[in-house]
């Protein structure tokens, strides 16, 4: 029986990849990480192909590796800080950038639409006054109420540029309805 010599056995990549029981396609990735390397006539040496997957695999991080560990640790921290975001949301100490943006968005529309309404609303009152005081005292109590709906109360919703004054207590309704800000804000 003749001998075999294991250093003179050459493959092509689907060969190497079913001797590792590995894919063509981390075959690739080995290749190009410099793990394995394929010889002058684009084959691999089996054998020094084998002895450099063996020596990657011994080098991968441990458990005990400190990188290991390092990666562990951002890795829970990360899990304590989204856990301390849905905290804080839920308590209603953080809120959504979106959802901040949309309650601005109406608030804008609610403000524009009653300055534009100002001179139609105020045009016989301000023919009827004798001074100009009195045309000022009308121009500001109509800018007053345009720009007091910028405020937010807890208990202002939607509804209030209706003309009706009722109220309702935030936690009245569902959520993301209405047009709270958290108090904290």
């Amino acid at each position: 029986m003749s001998k075999i010599d294991f250093k003179t056995i050459r493959v092509n990549g689907t060969e190497l990849a079913n001797v590792l029981g590995l894919s063509n396609m981390r075959i690739t990735q080995l290749e190009d990480k410099g793990v394995i390397s394929r010889n002058a006539d684009k084959q691999f040496t089996l054998s020094e192909a084998v002895i450099g997957y063996i020596e990657m695999l011994r080098k991968k991080p441990s458990k005990t590796d400190a990188n290991y560990e390092a990666a562990r640790a951002r890795k829970m921290e990360a899990a304590a800080d989204i856990e301390e975001m849905n905290a804080a949301k839920r308590k209603g100490e953080l809120v959504e950038i979106d959802d901040v943006a949309d309650i601005v968005q109406t608030e804008y529309g609610i403000v524009r639409q009653r300055l534009f309404a100002i001179p139609n609303k105020i045009a016989l009152d301000v023919f009827s006054c004798e001074n100009p005081q009195q045309v000022q005292d009308v121009l500001l109590s109509q800018m007053n109420e345009a720009l007091s709906e910028l405020k937010y109360d807890i208990g202002r919703t939607v509804d209030d540029d209706q003309g009706d004054d009722s109220e309702t207590v935030a936690e009245d309704q569902p959520s993301g309805m209405g047009r709270h800000l958290p108090v904290s804000l």
